[in-house]
């Protein structure tokens, strides 16, 4: 069994659905992930481990998945 974990900011009244959908939209036009968030990425992984146990980390050209 796997899990995919996003960390979204959704707007009051706007669906999952309609939150997944304009991540994959603004994946198409992304920027490089600016330094302060690849910093907290790697403070959130050690943090996941401990919580889950072993965790798989999938890099991408533009970023990282679990």
């Amino acid at each position: 069994m796997s899990y995919d974990i996003y960390f979204l900011n959704r707007r009051d009244g706007q669906s999952w659905d309609e939150v997944l959908e304009a991540m994959e939209a603004a994946a198409e036009d992304s920027e490089p992930i600016p330094a302060r968030l690849l910093e907290a990425w790697e403070r959130i992984v050690p943090q996941a481990r401990a919580l889950l146990g072993e965790v798989d980390i999938t890099e991408y050209e533009q970023g990282y998945g679990t």
